[in-house]
């Protein structure tokens, strides 16, 4: 199970960390995903989330918002 991962997308590095009920405030674990140390969403973890599994994730996420403007990311 990984605890972080690091992704680069279009010139970008991205950062996954894996965070437990008890640091992100959450009911259960979440990846959350930061770009230079600030956090842009999170989403739900399952329990034995492999490094691959988590990219796939955090791809689609960032291809999924890619149309939308920088200032937006992370707005709910």
């Amino acid at each position: 199970m990984a605890k972080a991962v690091t992704i680069a997308w279009r010139g970008q590095e991205y950062r996954a960390e894996r965070k437990e009920p008890g640091e992100s405030g959450e009911p259960g674990p979440v990846w959350q995903l930061l770009r230079d140390g600030a956090p842009l969403t999170s989403f739900p973890a399952e329990r034995q989330d492999e490094e691959a599994a988590v990219r796939e994730k955090v791809r689609a996420w960032l291809e999924g918002t890619v149309s939308r403007p920088s200032s937006d990311i992370g707005r709910q």
